[in-house]
């Protein structure tokens, strides 16, 4: 758990970090094409790896023995190395979708890699707005932040799994691999020669000057937020964080939380998982593979997303109402919730999914959400659903998603029972009837405005009331009410 243990493990490991395909490929192509362009500038800019590559080559020779201020900014380390040793350089560069070979290696190294994106939109956001210079240099550090844990996740892949298995907790990889990621971050920067703010940002050093503090807190928000953008442990950093640039938290918390949906927008990895997907869920944790045994030789495209054990999450300044057994109770309670004005959708869907379970008596109750991309629905908070029960890892593809696929053209809701099952059983996904093991249950679609968010399901199985059609009356005006409050506080 020291520096010098993340020392003897870089001997022992590259220090380089492989490029994305993408970045590489538009680079090479600019290339071929003999285009002295800018654009190979910017691309080299994005990548994590190219980056590092470049400030390594360009400070090896600088610093305390030499009369050369060492290099801060990738932009910079282009412009004093020249086109020649640049290109040489990026040409021949190794690719990460074709050095690793384990789907889920690629899928967790994607992952990080989009966490830095994520850090360096933040950064830039709010180094313009709060008026620090050099923002190159700034972007630079926010890159490369989170490097130490992605050459474990590369050349160490199997104790980098025990991490994530373990649930990817910041800190237990001290348990692992003997030191911290930061600590290892710190270690590769002593090796190449790197400027000395990219060491004195880094958690662990706790810095008292001011830009190291800014990219510390921006960092250590964005990892944080892997675990839950409602977590105890990151209100407190953003009320540090709100303290330290003397603005109201509530703005700060509101600010980040429309630079992350803006990264998410603007992430060149179209398959990653985005931080800001989280903003519309309650207390979440991270991906934690279902079975370690059979992930080690799966082959498939993604891992599933980890289910959030639904516990009761309040954001400071917003009290929820006592729960009851009147019907009646939920929807004044969804509708005082609307009136507070640091309600968020979380907490509505939090509302909704109890009331169902609680008031409704449902003896199960998930939402299905759909996908950035639309391409999949997949349980994503749930009561009454055990752990290892299947639906509570149930996610399937919208193209073949049959009934669920149409539900989600337009507000609607079915309740499917021994006489409308005759009527649409060719149309329900048979992976559905598997997992919830059922043939009675409820189904509405959730908007927000005209956008479709996922599908509420719920179902009374083994239980003494069975549903009728009050229950399907009260459901179809509960998934209404939430869709409205959903649409209010996200106009807002």
């Amino acid at each position: 758990m020291s520096l010098s243990q993340a020392q003897s493990w870089l001997k022992k490991h590259s220090d380089s970090i492989p490029a994305l395909n993408i970045n590489h490929q538009k680079i090479i192509e600019l290339l071929d094409s003999e285009k002295n362009s800018q654009d190979i500038v910017l691309h080299a800019l994005a990548d994590p790896g190219l980056s590092l590559a470049l400030l390594k080559k360009v400070n090896a020779d600088r610093g305390t023995n030499s009369a050369k201020d060492r290099v801060e900014s990738t932009r910079s380390a282009i412009t004093l190395l020249g086109n020649q040793v640049t290109h040489s350089l990026l040409r021949k560069y190794s690719v990460a979708e074709k050095k690793l070979n384990n789907p889920q290696q690629l899928f967790l190294f994607h992952q990080i890699i989009n966490r830095s994106f994520h850090n360096e939109v933040q950064v830039t956001a709010w180094a313009e707005g709060n008026g620090y210079q050099h923002k190159e240099q700034l972007k630079a550090c926010a890159l490369l932040s989170y490097t130490g844990e992605i050459l474990c996740c590369v050349y160490d892949f199997e104790h980098y799994l025990q991490y994530i298995l373990g649930g990817s907790v910041i800190g237990e990889e001290q348990q692992i691999f003997g030191f911290s990621f930061p600590q290892l971050t710190e270690a590769l920067c002593l090796k190449l020669n790197l400027p000395e703010i990219f060491i004195q940002a880094l958690p662990h050093k706790e810095s008292d000057q001011q830009r190291e503090k800014f990219l510390c807190f921006i960092a250590k928000l964005c990892h944080q937020c892997e675990h839950g953008w409602f977590t105890k442990a990151q209100f407190k950093t953003f009320n540090l964080f709100a303290e330290f640039l003397q603005h109201p938290v509530d703005q700060v918390i509101q600010k980040f939380h429309q630079v992350s949906v803006h990264a998410a927008r603007q992430s060149i990895l179209e398959d990653a998982w985005q931080a800001a997907s989280r903003l519309i869920l309650i207390s979440d944790s991270a991906w934690i593979p279902a079975d370690p045994a059979a992930l080690r030789n799966a082959a498939v495209d993604r891992p599933k997303s980890a289910q959030p054990d639904f516990h009761k999450t309040e954001k400071p300044g917003v009290k929820e109402t006592h729960k009851t057994s009147s019907a009646d109770d939920i929807f004044s309670r969804i509708k005082n919730l609307v009136k507070q004005q640091n309600v968020t959708k979380s907490i509505i869907l939090n509302t909704c999914i109890n009331g169902l379970f609680e008031d409704f008596s449902m003896s199960k109750v998930s939402l299905l959400l759909l996908s950035q991309d639309k391409h999949k629905l997949h349980n994503r908070m749930s009561r009454g659903i055990p752990k290892e029960a299947a639906f509570k890892q149930y996610q399937i593809e919208t193209s073949k998603a049959g009934l669920l696929k149409i539900l989600l053209n337009k507000p609607q809701a079915i309740w499917i029972n021994e006489t409308s099952l005759k009527k649409y059983h060719k149309i329900i996904p048979a992976s559905l009837l598997a997992s919830i093991m059922t043939t009675d249950f409820l189904a509405m679609s959730l908007f927000i405005g005209e956008k479709p968010v996922g599908i509420i399901y719920a179902d009374r199985t083994d239980t003494i009331d069975k549903l009728d059609e009050k229950a399907f009356t009260e459901f179809k005006q509960l998934i209404t009410l939430t869709s409205k409050a959903l649409t209010v506080i996200s106009k807002r």
